[in-house]
């Protein structure tokens, strides 16, 4: 489902540095593998979505109706 919303798995390392982003994680039960492996590993699957291929608008309630 998620790749047909457009997005795509990528590598942890293609994803942002920025704090706020990893906070959200601190309530998932892979955090504590996630910082262990210095945010490189983790047991969930890191997925971007790219504005430039898909769109710089997203509906995912239309998209979701469809399925």
């Amino acid at each position: 489902m998620n790749h047909e919303l457009g997005f795509e798995p990528v590598t942890y390392f293609e994803l942002t540095s920025d704090e706020t982003f990893w906070e959200n994680c601190k309530s998932c039960v892979n955090c504590p593998i996630l910082m262990n492996k210095d945010r490189k590993n983790c047991l969930c699957t890191a997925m971007l979505y790219d504005l430039k291929q898909n769109g710089t608008k997203i509906d995912l309630v239309k998209e979701l109706e469809i399925m």
